[in-house]
């Protein structure tokens, strides 16, 4: 039984950072700090997923098969982050020695 949709709520979160790497050895990344604002409105949510399912299968065609957005929509949110501060690393340059 399918539980029914619930009210379109957005919180804010006090302090919140997200990091990133690339690289085999992580050598590379971004620490973002900021505030983060949740928002689990099942609609909002499954227009985006459909948004992200399309620019992936332009990119990279379609491996996979159509997944039910209505179904995942229901067990996702969406984090957004306002940036108050940036911070960048590039190891690379240093040769492997630091």
């Amino acid at each position: 039984v399918p539980s029914p949709p619930q009210a379109s709520t957005t919180s804010a979160l006090a302090r919140s950072a997200l990091r990133t790497a690339a690289g085999a050895c992580f050598d590379r990344g971004a620490l973002v700090t900021g505030t983060a604002a949740i928002t689990d409105d099942v609609e909002t949510v499954r227009e985006l997923m459909a948004v992200i399912a399309d620019n992936q299968r332009r990119r990279v065609g379609d491996p996979q098969p159509e997944m039910d957005l209505n179904q995942v929509a229901t067990k996702r949110v969406i984090v957004s982050l306002k940036p108050e501060r940036i911070a960048s690393w590039d190891h690379r340059r240093l040769g492997g020695v630091y």
